[in-house]
């Protein structure tokens, strides 16, 4: 390997976005689920009271740009590091990630 490789593969800052990454993936799993049930739970409540739920709706919101930031920096398309690290997405402005653009 050449010195230039060898000097990045030693290099701490990318085993722990490596890292980050793969915690990030495990986070991503454990929300599509909660997703699901989120709609689910919207689905049927909307079948049985004729509208959706306002409180469903914004978590929806918030989990839907939580997926972006996990995707966004596991992408490398952002440093950003989402929730634990940041504030949780509050869902009714787009999301808390500085580096996204509006």
């Amino acid at each position: 390997m050449s010195d230039e490789m060898m000097e990045n593969v030693t290099k701490r800052q990318h085993w722990l976005r490596i890292f980050y990454t793969v915690l990030f993936m495990i986070a991503l799993y454990v929300t599509a689920i909660v997703l699901l049930v989120v709609v689910i739970a919207q689905a049927l409540f909307s079948l049985f009271s004729g509208s959706d739920n306002p409180n469903l709706r914004r978590l929806g919101a918030s989990l839907s740009d939580y997926v972006r930031q996990l995707l966004a920096f596991a992408t490398y398309n952002s440093e950003y590091r989402p929730f634990p690290f940041s504030p949780f997405p509050s869902g009714d402005d787009g999301g808390d990630d500085p580096d996204r653009e509006t």
